[in-house]
């Protein structure tokens, strides 16, 4: 038969007698002295000759596998370090008998080492290793026979090609077949959901019946006893049931921590392994909040190892240059690099003191966090005593408070100045058990600090905070999962037979819930009153079942002690009841006088800061006599302050100039403005004894009086004189 003369020259071995008398023996291409010790393990059936090991095996064939702990053993003999629930299927598979062939189906992500148990245990059974590497739009047909080239030419020229046997060449699935009347053979179908669901149907009579039919020869029938078949598999696609009955599933995962430093021991130094693999495992370990499609291998852990030995015996240490160099290796498609980038950018373990702002860090600033990473402790940190200096979370989660004043201290180290029933309340609400998703409503006028509360609550836990700024007519659906259009458009022009999950995008809910089974997370939900009251009982479910059921995937469960949800809102509609009951209502107001001067103070002159919160006060609490939309916030008031004391640094003290360029400011919107212009005419408080005249006052005189008003006892009153003898001549008369 034409495949098995293929085969036979492929493997034949010749000897010869050459002077002294000695016999050699020729294989592989290599002259090898006939009584010389043989270590490539042909004489016991390993035929591969692209590979040569001097591991020999005591015993050729799958009956000599042993229990789960001698598998175990054998398998760290040739550097698979196997897991014992590993061990004790693969025991239980090959030595159990059946009566049709042995399969097993290898499920697990991109590097989990399925081809490499695969190819380990092809070494100590001492079985030929043949692999398929699947690929879309693959001939089946031609994995039982394939028309031979050479067979077929030959017959066109008038050579040769006697029977149907010459012209048809075997697949591997009759080669492996053929192979297993003789020796162990382990065939590796690697991938099989890569190929269109009809190859699960292929794969079903071969199994079942250990006979492959052919059109040019009669049925191949494989040993039962010498053919093991391992099928691999992503999550690309789900195996068909009828051929899942026939194979025996193990869902394989990363190495563990464990294992995988006894991997890189002999070839780095324990720290260096140490980091490596902190950094992989929280790659792996991330699920769907930073979905990496292949996390670094074992295999490419120990050649960042290498390169990371290289580069510090040329003594290339700087972190920048290192992370530069190794974020390639870590992270390899481009997919992967833009995940990795937005992990080292936003997850807590990565943050960097020294640069806060995570959105506007450069590329090189991530890169030198990898490296920083990397090198710890194996490499002084030149800004160690900087980076000690800088604000970074006491700790890091939501639920790590002793008490309220506690909480307030820690906000007040971020910049916010907590009163004590807020701390409380706070406090309450994360240190209480619960098994549902913790909701906190924040109410009060626009202004008051609800979001920057958020804001600074996610800086003081390290929890990564998510915003959804609500507005009319918003589509809830898209909260949970959106359509993606590139997938779709991608799915239509035939370029890409998109799985469900890659045609809907996560919306921002699914999304906190998914990150927050890893890492702490604040999701705030911005005005929601905003929104029509559907949205109120869209929240119901993911609130008091801690669950999210999508269309496209499984339903996504959050780690309650990780995730806060803190909804605002104005008074721009009542809640709904049922919605309500599951939140935590607090009640909010403008800072009070005290705490205010407490955060600018910081920034202005004392007299400064008293005048600017003596206006804001007037504004706020006028209630409906002057009815200001948004009165100023404190860092509206900060700002001002700002700008009045850099204009005074230019020598601008007109009181009129100072006035009018904080005007809009203070009373940003147009009715504000008009609420302003109209207490500052009326008020008895901004009373001007030089123009009582309210009514037709000029603008002029009006931004004039707030420019008095604001540098009172910081600047002299060029009229000060005038307005006391006014004063005086209004009481006497």
């Amino acid at each position: 038969m034409a495949g098995d003369n293929n085969n036979a020259n492929a493997h034949e071995e010749g000897s010869s007698e050459l002077e002294g008398g000695k016999k050699f023996s020729f294989r592989h291409g290599r002259q090898i002295e006939d009584n010389a010790p043989k270590t490539d393990g042909s004489e016991l059936g390993v035929v591969n000759p692209n590979f040569h090991s001097n591991y020999k095996p005591e015993h050729v064939g799958f009956e000599h596998v042993g229990s789960p702990e001698e598998l175990e053993l054998k398998l760290a003999d040739v550097g698979y370090h196997c897991l014992p629930f590993y061990a004790v299927q693969l025991s239980l598979l090959l030595n159990t008998k059946i009566n049709s062939i042995k399969c097993i189906l290898l499920e697990g992500p991109s590097g989990c080492g399925k081809s490499f148990m695969a190819k380990s245990l092809a070494k100590i059974t001492g079985a030929e290793l043949m692999c398929l590497s699947c690929y879309k739009g693959m001939n089946l047909q031609h994995l039982i026979e394939t028309p031979s080239t050479l067979g077929m030419v030959n017959a066109m020229a008038g050579q040769g090609a006697k029977s149907a046997e010459d012209l048809m060449s075997l697949g591997v699935i009759s080669r492996a077949f053929l192979t297993s009347q003789e020796k162990p053979v382990i065939l590796l179908i690697d991938e099989i959901d890569k190929v269109d669901v009809a190859i699960d149907t292929f794969f079903l009579g071969p199994i079942q019946d250990a006979r492959v039919w052919l059109e040019s020869r009669a049925p191949i029938d494989a040993n039962l006893d010498n053919l093991v078949i391992i099928f691999t598999k992503n999550f690309e696609r789900t195996i068909s049931e009828a051929l899942l009955r026939r194979v025996h599933p193990l869902k394989m995962r990363f190495m563990d921590s464990a294992l995988e430093r006894r991997v890189l021991a002999p070839y780095c130094s324990p720290k260096l392994a140490d980091n490596l693999i902190r950094v992989a495992d929280i790659m792996r370990a991330s699920d769907g909040s930073y979905p990496f499609e292949r996390p670094p291998a074992p295999e490419e852990l120990l050649k960042a190892a290498h390169y990371l030995s290289h580069l510090l015996k040329w003594d290339l240490i700087d972190f920048a240059f290192v992370g530069r160099n190794l974020f390639y290796m870590l992270a390899k498609s481009e997919h992967d690099r833009t995940i990795f980038e937005q992990m080292m950018r936003y997850h807590p373990d990565f943050a960097d003191p020294l640069v806060p702002d995570n959105r506007n860090a450069t590329i090189e600033q991530i890169h030198a966090r990898l490296g920083r990473w990397l090198l710890e402790g194996i490499v002084n940190d030149p800004d160690s005593k900087r980076r000690g200096k800088a604000y970074k979370p006491e700790k890091v989660g939501l639920t790590k408070f002793d008490d309220p004043e506690e909480m307030a201290r820690r906000l007040a180290e971020v910049g916010y100045q907590c009163a004590r029933f807020t701390a409380t309340q706070m406090s309450l609400l994360l240190t209480s058990p619960t098994e549902r998703t913790r909701a906190m409503l924040l109410e009060g006028p626009s202004g008051c600090g609800k979001s920057f509360l958020a804001k600074c609550l996610a800086k003081a836990t390290g929890a990564d905070f998510m915003c959804l700024s609500c507005y009319h007519g918003m589509n809830t659906a898209h909260l949970i999962e959106v359509p993606s259009a590139l997938a779709i458009a991608s799915s239509m022009a035939g370029q890409e037979m998109a799985a469900k999950d890659k045609l809907m995008n996560l919306g921002i809910l699914s999304r906190a819930f998914l990150k927050s089974q890893n890492q702490p997370v604040i999701l705030l939900i911005d005005e929601i009153d905003k929104v029509e009251g559907h949205i109120d009982t869209f929240f119901l479910g993911p609130i008091q079942d801690a669950r999210i059921y999508l269309e496209s995937r499984p339903p996504i469960d959050c780690n309650v002690d990780n995730l806060l949800v803190i909804f605002t809102k104005n008074f721009n509609r009542r809640l709904d009841d049922a919605f309500l009951r599951r939140l935590h209502p607090m009640k909010m107001a403008y800072l009070d006088s005290t705490l205010e001067r407490r955060v600018l103070s910081k920034h202005c002159m004392p007299q400064l800061v008293n005048n600017l919160v003596w206006i804001a006060e007037r504004m706020r609490n006028s209630e409906g006599t002057y009815q200001f939309e948004r009165p100023p916030a404190p860092e509206e008031l900060l700002a001002v302050g700002y700008y009045v004391q850099k204009m005074l640094d230019w020598g601008n003290a007109d009181f009129a100039w100072i006035g009018k360029n904080v005007w809009a400011m203070i009373s940003k919107s147009e009715h504000d403005r008009a609420v302003l212009d109209h207490m500052l005419r009326f008020h008895p408080d901004f009373l001007d004894p030089l123009h009582l005249d309210g009514k037709n006052a000029k603008i002029d005189v009006i931004q004039a009086r707030l420019g008095r008003i604001i540098l009172q006892d910081i600047v002299e009153d060029p009229e000060r004189d005038r307005r006391e003898r006014a004063w005086m001549e209004m009481e006497y008369a």
